[in-house]
């Protein structure tokens, strides 16, 4: 699974960092979503329900970073609290003024990350929270993507890909396990089923 920083806005007005692996692509044809899934109780969670705004920031493999990733996962500690420990560079958000409500607070992105994607909550899907697991799943509606130069150019010429945490979902008593994956390779789409590339993207 992947492992990103949730950044989100506080009712102070201060952005929260908040590290999941439970946040998924869930609608991708014609709009695009992702899912996430958080403890209901979480800064994050509580902060979706209250802006409507988060943004979604994929960090590159670091062990120092997800280090401090853990760091700012620890359960039942005000932003403020969490934020001290802070590693990553904050960014204000990268929507433009037309994108923008004027309204609307929009939470800092990090600056490291791969990419970004800076979301509203979709409230046409009912938020769904389950009052004996605790969990909440949002659907996160991707209004804008910031990516680094160097890969975005690497994804249209579908040449390189970045260097990824991956986290297996599996914790035990003491630690959170990550890894680094081994280099990916590419399989070209096969021209011979008659399909044109517009299909597939």
């Amino acid at each position: 699974m992947p492992v990103v920083l949730i950044s989100t806005i506080s009712p102070s007005g201060k952005t929260n960092l908040g590290p999941y692996s439970l946040c998924f692509p869930y609608i991708i044809a014609e709009k695009h979503s992702m899912l996430l899934i958080s403890r209901s109780t979480s800064n994050t969670a509580e902060n979706i329900r209250r802006s409507k705004v988060c943004a979604i920031n994929f960090i590159p493999y670091n062990k120092k970073l997800l280090k401090n990733c853990v760091m700012l996962g620890y359960p039942g500690e005000t932003t403020e609290e969490k934020m001290k420990n802070n590693k990553f560079t904050l960014i204000p958000s990268q929507r433009t003024q037309e994108e923008r409500v004027p309204t609307i607070s929009y939470p800092e992105i990090i600056e490291e990350a791969i990419q970004v994607f800076e979301s509203t909550l979709d409230e046409s899907f009912p938020v769904y929270s389950n009052d004996i697991t605790l969990e909440s799943h949002f659907i996160l509606s991707i209004n804008k993507i910031v990516m680094k130069k160097e890969w975005k150019e690497c994804l249209i010429e579908g040449k390189g890909f970045p260097n990824l945490p991956i986290d297996f979902g599996y914790r035990d008593n003491i630690n959170f396990w990550f890894s680094k994956h081994s280099t990916p390779y590419a399989e070209p789409i096969p021209k011979e089923k008659g399909n044109p590339v517009h299909t597939v993207i």
